[in-house]
């Protein structure tokens, strides 16, 4: 039930960052100048001290923290383009059973009750700790989802890349890149 409850929260981070990716779009911009501009703008250059761990990120994006009303504490790295975010969110796990893979499990079955569909689960590593990475779009707002989650010292936490699917896919590598600089503290 606990786990349940992470789930929850999770979804609910979701859906407020969905709501903040949602744009206007299709302004006209150049595809391909802007192109160049992101991947300039994904080049790590400043390390961000986080709660319990550090990462490399650009000096450009701008952070802030956050702390919800069920205790996660969310912090945001911004990209500055309006349609992409980096989170990483930590939780105290209120059930010491309860065990990634039962958080993914919960989390994909909640996902399907919505409607989503996972489109990519796969092991991975996460500042040297096992992870499940989960890819993922949101068929109302069309954002789309990277989320790698992992538990750490009674910690949940979750590791999320979102943006508009065309600049997922432009970034993600880059993003992967960022990610494998996080350091557990």
């Amino acid at each position: 039930m606990k786990a349940n409850f992470i789930v929850m929260i999770m979804i609910l981070i979701i859906v407020a960052f969905s709501i903040g990716c949602v744009s206007n779009e299709k302004n006209g911009t150049s595809t391909a100048t802007f192109n160049s501009a992101v991947n300039a703008s994904l080049q790590p250059d400043t390390v961000f001290k986080g709660q319990g761990y550090t990462i490399s990120i650009p000096s450009s994006w701008k952070t802030r923290q956050e702390v919800s009303k069920s205790n996660w504490i969310n912090e945001i790295m911004d990209f500055g383009d309006g349609k992409s975010l980096l989170m990483i969110s930590r939780q105290p796990n209120p059930n010491p059973e309860s065990t990634t893979e039962t958080a993914v499990a919960d989390m994909k079955q909640k996902y399907k009750n919505k409607g989503i569909t996972i489109d990519v689960e796969e092991q991975t590593t996460v500042g040297g700790l096992p992870a499940t990475r989960l890819i993922f779009k949101d068929g109302s707002s069309g954002t789309k989802y990277m989320q790698i989650l992992t538990t750490k010292d009674n910690h949940a936490l979750i590791i999320q890349y979102s943006s508009w699917p065309d600049l997922f896919d432009q970034k993600v590598s880059k993003i992967n890149d960022i990610i494998n600089t996080l350091k557990f503290e």
